[in-house]
This record gives C-alpha cells, structure tokens and sequence, in this order.
C-alpha cells in the first residue's frame, strides 16, 4: 500500500491566498437572496412592465366611451335656377344607438379587469421563473463545494500512483480502477464549475443586470409556499380561473355588443336658416337609422356566438386541467418529501460513516486506494442525490405555488 504525501505548508499558504482573493471578489459583488432576485428582476423586466402598460392601455380606452361619430357641421347658400334666396346653418350629430353604447361600456370594462388578471398571472409566472433560477444557481454553486469536498477527499492520484514508480503487474487492475475513479471525480468536478458559469449567466439574463451577483443563501432549505387564499380546504388555482373566466365574460359581451348593433341609431340636429332676406327660421331635426338589412350583423352575431362558445370549452377544459395540475404537483411534492425525509434519517448518516470509516481504514491500510475511492464517490454520491432531491422538492412547490392565490 501507499500513503498520501501532504505538503502542510503549501496548503496553508494557498487556503490563505484563496481565501483572500475570494473576499476581495466577494466584495465587488451584490450579494442577493430569493426576495431580492424577484424584485430585482420584475423590476427590470419589460414583459412585467408591458403587462402594467397593457392595463393602462386597457382603462384608457375604457375612458372612450361613450363613443360618438364626429359632428356635422354644413352651410348652404341660395339654388340654383330659382329666384328664391336661401342660406341654411345645420349642425347634427350622431349618437349612435344607447343599447349599443351600453353594451361596450361593459364590454371595456370587462376587458380591463381581465387585463388585470393577465397582467396577474403574468406576474405569477415570472416570479416562478426568477424562484427556480435562483434555486438552479444555489443548486450548482453548492454542488460545485460537494464535487471540491470529494476530489479533496480522493487525494493525489499521483502520490498514490507515481509515473516514475514502477506498477507489479499484480496492481495494474488496481492502478486502472483507481485511474478511472479518479478522473471521474475531476471530471464532475469541471462540469459542476462550468454549469455555475451557465447558471450564473441565465441569472443575469433573467435580473437584467450586467453585474455578476453573488449567492446570499450557502445551504438549500426547502421552500415554503405562501399562505393561500383562507377558507377552503384545498388548494384552488383562484387567478387562473379568475383569468378564464373573465374570458368569457368578454366573450359574452362581444355577443351582446354585435347584437346591439341591429338596435336603431339616434341622431340630433339644430339648424338656422334665411329665406328672401326673411331670418329667424330655427328649428330642431331628430333622426333614426333602422337597419333594414341584416345580412351582415346577423353573420357578425353567428361569429361572435361561435367564438362564445370555444371559449366556454376551453374554460372548462382548463379549469379541469388546473386541479388535475395541481393535484399531480401536490402528489409529487409529497414524494419528494418522502425522499428527503429518507436521506435525512437514514442515507446522511451512512454516508457520514462511509466517510469516516474509509480515511481510517485507508490509513490502517485496511482497504486498498481504490476501494476507498469508490467509498468517496458512493458518500459524495449520496450527498448529491439529497441535494437534487430538495432541488426537485423546491421547483415543486415553487411550480404548485403559482397556480394558487
């Protein structure tokens, strides 16, 4: 057997240097928890902003209405081959039909509080997305420590296995396997540090910010859903029916606003007018266009109805799927919460003794390198899966939280 060769001075010295240039790179950087990624980031992210436009968008318009055409003015000035002498002031206008102006003024309405609810879930959906970045960027950067803990653990391979010493052929086997072990480790150990880069970008992609931030959290706890709406024993997705219900409600409107529209239309008028030098001839003029033929708006009615009702299977269909959904995401976080609760009673602690009992066997030179490289490896191993089970128990409940409220 082997020993390791340690180099105490060495290590010292590079544990402090690195120490010292993390700090100093530490303190160029924001640090940022969970709230704080989600303000950030839905401050800075135009989707969010043009939800809250498209509300204000939504109420100016609504502000329109009543909605008159434009008023008429004419002027008229003697006839042609007559001797009769007339100059006529007229001014009209069209108020359109009551019916029909009542009816999209609850049409407007109606689209500003689904504007709102659009702009809800919108919201909604973008803090998820912030939640489980932030939760992949913790899960990389803590993975990245567990792979360091292990390739530390695993030792120099080449202090074990010199180039310069020559192998019996009795240890090949054991040389190959601890060969193949070991750079395994190097290997998790590179992809882990790169994914932090990948991580680590998509959480700027998703803040809009150019700084590198850095991780305010060092451990992963499991996350706890926000209260929900009180008074009922399950858990409902309240926006999102909200959002397809009100759905309808434009859609109804639309139906009532096309029919109005073969209702008549009113229109009023003053005029003034002089005949032979005669003035003071005034008067008062009111109108009704009746739509006479129907052709056309009965087609638009048939449309408006058609859209009606796609609408209404759709939100049955979704109203359904929402449950089911949430009922499958209550399913999976209760086992994932098995898993965990599985690790943290049982796996924590046989890896812990995994790890203790091969550095002492390795130094009683009880157990061969290889055999305790695979012992590391299974003990880290055990170590990553608790860590990916949290991760899935987190995106979860971050997923399951979002349908509700």
């Amino acid at each position: 057997m082997f020993t390791i060769k340690r180099n105490k001075t060495t290590l010292a010295i590079a544990l402090i240097f690195g120490i010292w240039f993390t700090g100093n790179d530490m303190c160029a950087q924001k640090v940022i928890n969970l709230n704080e990624a989600v303000q950030i980031a839905t401050t800075n992210n135009p989707v969010i902003k043009n939800a809250g436009l498209k509300v204000e968008s939504a109420m100016a318009l609504a502000s329109s209405f009543p909605n008159f055409r434009p008023t008429e003015l004419s002027f008229d000035y003697g006839q042609i081959h007559s001797s009769i002498y007339t100059k006529t002031f007229e001014i009209s206008q069209s108020l359109g039909s009551p019916f029909t102006q009542w009816q999209n003024i609850k049409l407007e309405k109606e689209k500003v509080q689904f504007s709102k609810y659009d702009q809800a879930i919108t919201l909604k959906q973008f803090t998820a997305l912030v939640k489980k970045a932030y939760m992949k960027w913790l899960y990389d950067n803590l993975m990245v420590k567990i792979n360091e803990q292990e390739a530390s653990s695993c030792g120099d391979f080449e202090n074990f296995y010199s180039e310069t010493f020559v192998v019996p052929d009795s240890l090949m086997p054991e040389k190959a396997a601890a060969q193949s072990l070991y750079a395994d480790v190097q290997r998790r150990l590179y992809v882990s540090q790169e994914e932090v880069r990948y991580s680590t970008n998509q959480i700027q992609q998703i803040l809009g910010i150019n700084e590198t931030p850095a991780l305010a959290d060092s451990t992963m706890e499991l996350y706890a859903i926000e209260a929900f709406r009180q008074g009922n024993d399950k858990f409902q997705p309240y926006t999102y029916v909200d959002y397809y219900e009100q759905m309808q409600k434009v859609k109804n409107c639309l139906v009532n606003v096309e029919r109005a529209k073969l209702t008549p239309e009113i229109t009023a008028g003053y005029f003034v007018q002089d005949i032979n030098h005669i003035s003071g001839f005034k008067g008062y003029m009111f109108g009704l266009s009746i739509p006479l033929i129907f052709n056309a708006q009965t087609a638009k009615i048939k449309e408006a109805r058609i859209n009606q009702k796609i609408t209404t299977n759709e939100t049955e269909y979704q109203k359904l799927y929402l449950q089911k959904n949430i009922e499958n995401l209550q399913i999976r976080l209760n086992q994932y919460f098995v898993n965990i609760s599985y690790f943290r009673e049982n796996a924590l602690d046989e890896a812990e003794t995994i790890l203790q009992s091969s550095i002492n066997q390795l130094i009683d030179k009880k157990i061969s390198y290889p055999v305790y490289l695979a012992n590391i490896t299974k003990a880290y191993g055990i170590k990553s899966s608790y860590l990916a089970a949290i991760r899935l128990y987190n995106e979860t409940a971050i997923e399951l939280e979002h349908y509700l409220n």
